[in-house]
């Protein structure tokens, strides 16, 4: 699996007279629903290092330039996911945070 697989496009509507369209990326809700449930046609295990690496960028991106794609309420179901998925694989994972507001707040009061 690609890192990209966990997101669609939308199209939306033009945002200029120019004509150009804007394109809007989103979780892609029932692929990360089937991962947490165990129904893909993938490898556990390659399902955890793509996810793996999608939350951690999520969160990097959130950290570093605010040009993170998910919102709240998106990374706490991705992550929820990645939770699964690796507890499928015998790996114990527990972030103390469940969205990028839980993160800025524990990592404000961590610089301290």
């Amino acid at each position: 699996m690609q890192d990209e697989d966990w997101l669609v496009e939308e199209t939306g509507t033009p945002d200029s007279v120019w004509g150009s369209v804007v394109i809007k990326r989103s979780l892609n809700q029932d692929l990360v629903q089937r991962a947490q449930d165990g129904k893909l046609n993938e490898r556990d295990l390659d399902i955890a290092l793509s996810l793996t690496t999608f939350v951690h960028d999520e969160y990097q991106e959130f950290g570093t330039s605010s040009r993170n794609v998910l919102d709240d309420k998106d990374i706490a179901v991705a992550q929820r996911a990645l939770v699964a998925v690796l507890s499928r694989l015998g790996i114990p994972f527990s972030l103390p945070w469940r969205d990028f507001t839980k993160f800025a707040h524990e990592a404000k009061y961590s610089r301290r």
